[in-house]
């Protein structure tokens, strides 16, 4: 009679707990679906502005060099006084990114606008923040005059360091790849399980930027 009574409590305590370990099961579920869809979401928005970069990228390269450059007229000098220089939002600024092996520190953006990427490396809206899971990606010109912005990204080599210094707190990533992909590679975007990778996109060759230098780097662990 005891495992009778035993067995009928156990029962009823299992017709009562299983709505609501259903409950618990579908909610698990449902907030799982919506990371997912966050996911998602910024994954989209990183791909829309990578892709964006072509055209940024060109448009700096479309820019004429120091020997072909005509002299300006008077007209044409005192319009360009006239003309309102380019000004940065300084709530954008995200911080620096400093690699010493090629001698380079840039101010860090918050996106990878033309207007951005003429002072500074943007972050790539949409990608991962700097130091946390995931991939963070930094966008940054290569232009004429030699160690301006990422012109010597082609340097860098496996094992170098990169610190990347936030309004909060200093990172340090070694350099684990370089390579060149075509514009349209956007692998270089994914994410590499639970590390937190850093990746600098700049174009090239610096002439024509048919292509893209990609330098990889994973956060140094404490």
């Amino acid at each position: 009679m005891k495992v009778l009574a035993y067995a009928c409590v156990v029962i009823g305590l299992a017709v009562m707990l299983f709505p609501l370990g259903k409950t618990v099961y579908s909610t698990h579920q449902q907030e799982k679906l919506m990371q997912s869809f966050d996911v998602m979401m910024k994954e989209s928005s990183a791909l829309e502005n990578y892709k964006d970069l072509n055209q940024t990228f060109l448009s700096q390269q479309a820019e004429p060099t120091m020997t072909e450059v005509a002299l300006p007229t008077s007209e044409q000098t005192e319009q360009k006084k006239q003309d309102k220089k380019p000004t940065i939002d300084t709530n954008l600024l995200l911080g620096t990114i400093s690699i010493p092996s090629i001698n380079l520190k840039l101010p860090i953006l918050e996106g990878t606008t033309e207007q951005n990427l003429l002072f500074a490396a943007g972050h790539l809206t949409g990608t991962a923040s700097i130091g946390s899971k995931g991939n963070a990606a930094l966008a940054g010109h290569r232009n004429f005059k030699y160690g301006s912005m990422f012109n010597r990204l082609d340097e860098v080599k496996v094992g170098d360091s990169i610190t990347v210094q936030t309004k909060t707190n200093t990172f340090t990533y070694i350099v684990d790849q370089n390579k060149v992909v075509l514009p349209d590679d956007t692998s270089v975007l994914y994410p590499q399980g639970d590390q937190s990778i850093l990746t600098l996109i700049t174009c090239t060759p610096i002439k024509t930027a048919t292509h893209r230098l990609i330098v990889q780097a994973k956060l140094k662990e404490e």
